[in-house]
């Protein structure tokens, strides 16, 4: 036993006389690739098993018939009113942008990129999946990334990825025609720019761009509020670039609006268009009080804004959203303490704000999918130092 542990102290938790790691190196190396390419190789294998029907799905046109009978429709329609779940809706409006139609007339409420995105995987593939599960390896790629530059480790990454993949919300959102995972995806290369590529002011202002396109702006500008106090708190905020970057990330933002102009012969107020989202997302997103989503996430319970507004139980709560959401309050808590306001404290950090900010809107498990990222690299990165003590301690012995 004592020969075994000190193989796999050598082996997982290599580190020097110092007890520093001597895998500091920040570049990616040949194990981290390979890593990467057990984990990409997993998540296709575990969402074929659990989600095959995606593999083999073809786009049914008259799902557009149906749409303009739909609860989108704002206008009177002839015939009988369907519902459409919302991945129905997105998937249809993205067909429809691809064929000519405007994208600020069409489900206006939602930004147009993803559901471009899937209206040209059906032109190509008549499927629209091999989408999502492309952003699902690109989410998977770049977390690795991420969490590898953040804690200096390869196996810390390779953990929080297996743990993600696991995620039933992840499996979901790989098999849906939703914007949730390719919005966590574009704010995870924004995140990215900003630590990892400080001075390219140019790619951080397309990864945002990229993130307020996803899904709705509101989103991005809370996050890039936290990175501001944070810089300024750092004192590493350069003004200059930081505005830059802003105002690059707009211009981004308006392509994805290209064919609103065009339709309009250029007359198209963005602006204006923005602040109509805005007030559609106050009249119709609403919680029935303050927190909701932070009851959901603990409890897994929500309570109905519709009929006798009774709690129900959902089905996708994993017992481990409110344990790592205790041990990032304790990484908080003991990074506050110690005076260590690093990137680690920004990250486990932002789920608790992230709630906050979801505040009275209505409660959707998949709002989640955004924050588990952060919250399941701190639970990785504080099971690796727990097995890290415990082969220590048996080596002592």
């Amino acid at each position: 036993n004592y020969y075994r542990k000190i193989l796999i102290l050598k082996l997982f938790f290599p580190h020097s006389n110092k007890g520093k790691y001597l895998d500091y190196n920040k570049k990616m190396k040949l194990k981290d690739y390979l890593f990467v390419l057990l984990i990409v190789s997993f998540y296709i294998t575990y969402l074929f098993l659990l989600k095959p029907q995606i593999f083999s799905y073809k786009f049914d046109n008259t799902l557009i018939d149906r749409y303009f009978l739909s609860q989108d429709i704002p206008h009177e329609v002839s015939g009988k009113r369907l519902f459409l779940s919302d991945a129905e809706v997105d998937l249809a409006t993205g067909y429809l942008y691809v064929t000519g139609k405007d994208p600020a007339l069409y489900n206006f409420e939602h930004m147009p990129l993803i559901k471009y995105l899937y209206g040209f995987s059906v032109l190509v593939f008549n499927n629209p999946y091999p989408v999502t599960m492309i952003l699902g390896i690109l989410f998977l790629v770049l977390y690795f990334y991420f969490v590898k530059r953040c804690y200096h480790n390869s196996y810390v990454p390779l953990l929080a990825c297996l743990l993600f993949i696991t995620e039933p919300l992840f499996i979901d959102a790989s098999s849906q025609t939703l914007f949730d995972l390719g919005q966590t995806t574009s704010l995870l290369l924004y995140l990215i720019s900003i630590f990892y590529f400080k001075d390219n002011f140019v790619f951080q202002g397309i990864a945002l761009g990229l993130f307020a396109a996803a899904k709705f702006w509101i989103t991005p500008i809370f996050f890039v509020t936290l990175i501001f106090l944070y810089k300024m708190y750092k004192k590493e905020l350069d003004a200059k670039k930081f505005f830059t970057h802003l105002v690059i990330s707009f211009l981004v933002f308006a392509l994805s609006y290209t064919q609103s102009f065009i339709l309009t012969n250029g007359r198209f107020n963005l602006i204006w268009h923005i602040l109509r989202i805005f007030k559609y997302r106050l009249q119709h997103n609403v919680s029935t009080f303050f927190g909701a989503s932070i009851i959901l996430f603990v409890t897994g319970y929500l309570q109905t804004w519709w009929g006798s507004k009774n709690f129900i139980r959902i089905d996708m709560w994993n017992i481990l959203w409110p344990l790592s959401l205790i041990i990032s309050l304790y990484v908080c808590i003991r990074n506050f303490l110690l005076r260590r306001i690093n990137e680690e404290f920004l990250i486990a950090i932002m789920p608790f704000a992230y709630l906050l900010y979801l505040g009275v809107q209505a409660p959707f498990p998949r709002y989640f999918l955004i924050i588990l990222p952060f919250l399941y690299m701190i639970v990785a990165n504080q099971t690796y130092l727990f097995l890290r003590k415990q082969l220590r301690i048996g080596k002592i012995r």
